[in-house]
């Protein structure tokens, strides 16, 4: 009797946490993240340095924020979103797609790796923006899930105007690419 009871009031607290976590919609306020330990990859010729970062650096310009595990299993998850913005040409001064990988959800001992494999991202993208979360407080701020990311897109404000996480589908995808062009040009209409 006791036992049932205390999976009983256990259940309800594991319910009661999970009604308490923040769950980002499109209307919302971007709750502030700074990552100090890590921060934006900056390369210069061979060598790489880090500056802490903020999202509220991106205040003049509409914002697609990529956050991924440092994990294998999120590895490519937004490469679609990506080959998709390319396709669309956007200018980089009135838009801005900032990568952030959360060190802390790498699996031990492949934080060189994936550190490695961000400087070639970089590389390759030198108009984004790549930031090392180290101890994981974007995961925890905006309460994304661990091995997998989140898409979120953010106006000039702030305001959460898309947010998905794990894999986008197709449709979903048209769905952002559509919100990105129609954000940027109430931007320039503002």
């Amino acid at each position: 009797m006791v036992a049932g009871r205390f999976h009983i009031l256990f259940f309800a607290l594991l319910l009661a946490g999970k009604a308490g976590a923040l769950e980002l919609k499109p209307g919302d306020q971007l709750p502030r993240l700074e990552i100090e330990q890590g921060g934006e990859l900056l390369l210069t010729g061979d060598t790489r340095s880090y500056t802490p970062w903020s999202v509220e650096q991106y205040k003049d310009r509409v914002v697609l924020l990529e956050y991924l595990a440092g994990h294998p299993t999120s590895k490519g998850l937004y490469q679609p979103v990506n080959d998709a913005l390319e396709e669309l040409n956007l200018d980089p001064k009135q838009f801005q797609v900032t990568a952030i990988i959360n060190l802390a959800d790498a699996i031990w001992g492949t934080q060189g790796i994936v550190v490695d494999e961000i400087v070639a991202r970089k590389q390759r993208y030198p108009q984004a923006s790549f930031i090392v979360d180290k101890k994981g407080v974007g995961q925890q701020a905006w309460n994304i899930q661990r091995k997998s990311g989140a898409i979120i897109l953010i106006d000039a404000a702030g305001e959460v105007l898309f947010f998905q996480q794990g894999a986008l589908t197709e449709a979903d995808i048209g769905r952002l690419m559509l919100r990105i062009e129609n954000s940027i040009r109430d931007h320039n209409q503002s």
